[in-house]
């Protein structure tokens, strides 16, 4: 057998082959591709994690949100345990640097903050390894706190979904 006989026969072979190693190099392509928009996303996520850590150390309105926050746990621990409902909060207000602060005011603003970090937490923005090992202690607390408050006023406001992935969130780290 000559070798212009064999080569119409092996053609289909070697288009097999050649198709096979196009597949396998764009297969590996893809998975090296994948593997590095993984690290990024996980850089970026670390990266906005520590600084949604650093927001809270240095902005201003947070840190007195806190402190208000503080005070009104403070004034109501000296009332009795939580949780803490409707009844004991609407309507308490405390005297924070010269001013009367209202308690479901400030729950609300720290609430309404714990539900963002939350979301980004799920939405994978933010890593939820470095959100829970600076905040998990506080972040569980303050839900158990205030757990029958937020039942209460989404039953009596008809909003079952008020701070509802910052529960999940508490529960999941309780």
């Amino acid at each position: 057998m000559s070798l212009l006989q064999i080569l119409p026969a092996m053609s289909p072979f070697v288009l097999l082959l050649s198709v096979g190693i196009a597949w396998l190099a764009f297969r590996d392509a893809r998975r090296r591709n994948r593997v590095d928009h993984d690290e990024a996303r996980k850089r970026d996520q670390v990266s906005k994690s520590f600084d949604h850590i650093i927001e809270q150390t240095r902005d201003r309105d947070l840190i007195e949100m806190n402190e208000q926050f503080k005070a009104v746990i403070d004034s109501l621990k000296k009332t009795g345990p939580g949780p803490y409902g409707l009844a004991e909060v609407e309507g308490h207000f405390v005297k924070h640097r010269q001013a009367a602060i209202d308690a479901a005011e400030v729950i609300t603003k720290l609430f309404n903050y714990y539900e963002a970090t939350a979301i980004g937490i799920s939405l994978g923005a933010l890593d939820e390894e470095i959100i829970k090992q600076w905040w998990r202690a506080s972040y569980v607390a303050d839900w158990q706190d205030f757990s029958a408050y937020v039942t209460e006023k989404r039953e009596r406001d008809g909003r079952d979904a008020l701070y509802l992935q910052y529960q999940r969130q508490a529960e999941r780290w309780a």
